[in-house]
């Protein structure tokens, strides 16, 4: 027995891999893993394949799918979220060298069951009855898992001999009709987990910028009389997760809140964490807070929240900190007058430089047409990289004509920084400058 025997014979042919994920999952988990991201892409190509109102995109990758207008017009915000996980995990499981615990794999197949369930009651004219997911038909042997090299040669297998659905008109009306039939009554499958999923999804995220989330001192790092109380003492806390750098000290703390709510709830008490940690180790943190499927990150010393898609790695973090204590205040710099000397050149740079010290991350210059947009976006690379400002930089244009151009003038006004055009090379990491079309 098998917590998907009440798939339906329409969808026989795609029906075994999620039952074969519930064999392997304890013996493997991360094979296991593996199976429920691969099965998610075939009831997501399935669809894309029946029904009519689905358009595939021009980049057709499992993400593209997901995110293409015409499937998130179908499922709720919270739906699309948690089927990403499923693509998430299987993917860190193919590619990321980290380990996923059996009981992580447990919670993707539990959101693969209730994916499955959905799309099985709204595509099928007869009522589709989808039992509860049960734990105790998943067997429990213990066994040995699959290689990363194992598991990324049967990735490669599978997106080799792909073959695309055959399209049966009969078929295609008994979707539609199926699809209209059920539209108000067929419901979004709920979460099993709210709490686990939201910490999968951090840890997810973590792994992917390199983190693992349960080292040591990571998960629940404990703080010690320096969070404020309501009765005007200071008690003590325990910080979500704590990302260090190889000298000890915190590069950066995140606090993980309720998915139901606004992640911005959580800023105040991570401003509260990084005090306690600054205070014991002398460095300041970058604070990030989340909901689990939205992330801000907020450098205080420097610049106000934004949201960001992912956490910084480890090298990044260290560069963002290194910089604070490095970098050079921008009106003490010399614009360099080899590449520009008009003075509403200097003008446009010296309001930059204004710009970026007033702690905002953006600047804009229009500027007509000959007055030297290529030689001024030279001089401020120049500028903010030797007053420890910038590191790499990405030069984006419309045409490849244009950044044909814009590289061999950054090569006369710049030689001491490597550059790299994407339309004709692969990306070199010593590159300092990166240039391509949109």
């Amino acid at each position: 027995m098998s917590n998907f025997d009440f798939i339906p014979s329409t969808w026989a042919n795609i029906a075994n891999t999620p039952r074969e994920a519930e064999q392997h999952l304890f013996a493997a988990p991360l094979y296991s893993a593996m199976l429920c991201r691969k099965s998610l892409e075939q009831w997501i190509r399935w669809m894309y394949e029946y029904d009519e109102d689905l358009e595939l995109p021009y980049d057709n990758n499992l993400n593209a799918l997901l995110y293409a207008p015409g499937f998130k017009d179908l499922v709720t915000s919270s739906q699309l979220e948690r089927i990403n996980l499923i693509r998430k995990v299987g993917n860190n499981a193919v590619h990321a060298n980290v380990k996923i615990k059996a009981e992580e794999v447990l919670h993707v197949l539990q959101l693969l069951h209730g994916f499955i369930g959905w799309v099985c009651r709204f595509y099928d004219l007869k009522k589709v009855i989808v039992p509860p997911f049960d734990e105790s038909l998943i067997p429990t042997m213990a066994g040995k898992d699959k290689s990363k090299a194992d598991l990324k040669a049967l990735e490669a297998a599978y997106l080799n001999q792909q073959e695309k659905l055959i399209k049966a008109e009969e078929e295609l009306a008994n979707v539609k009709a199926a699809k209209e039939q059920n539209a108000t009554i067929t419901l979004i499958p709920s979460d099993p987990n709210e709490a686990l999923t939201r910490k999968m999804y951090v840890d997810t995220l973590l792994r992917e910028a390199g983190w693992d989330p349960y080292a040591e001192n990571v998960w629940e790092y404990p703080v010690k009389d320096c969070m404020p109380q309501a009765n005007g003492n200071n008690g003590d806390g325990y910080v979500d997760y704590v990302l260090w750098g190889d000298d000890g000290k915190p590069l950066a703390i995140v606090e993980a809140k309720k998915t139901k709510h606004d992640p911005t709830i959580g800023q105040h008490q991570g401003k509260c964490y990084a005090d306690c940690l600054q205070k014991s180790f002398g460095q300041r943190p970058v604070i990030y807070y989340s909901n689990g499927y939205k992330i801000w990150m907020w450098d205080d010393t420097e610049y106000p929240p934004r949201t960001v898609h992912g956490y910084y790695t480890k090298d990044e973090l260290q560069g963002l900190i290194q910089r604070r204590i490095y970098k050079k205040p921008l009106g003490e710099q010399v614009i360099n007058a080899n590449i520009t000397d008009r003075y509403y050149q200097k003008e446009a740079i010296r309001k930059v430089s204004e710009t970026l010290e007033s702690h905002r991350r953006e600047a804009l210059l229009v500027m007509a047409t000959g007055t030297g947009k290529t030689r001024v976006a030279a001089s401020i690379v120049d500028f903010l990289s030797k007053a420890g400002w910038i590191k790499r930089v990405l030069f984006l244009a419309d045409r490849n004509a244009l950044i044909h151009q814009a590289k061999t003038n950054f090569n006369d006004y710049l030689p001491h920084l490597p550059a790299v055009d994407l339309t004709k090379d692969k990306e070199d990491e010593s590159s300092r400058i990166v240039f391509s079309t949109y």
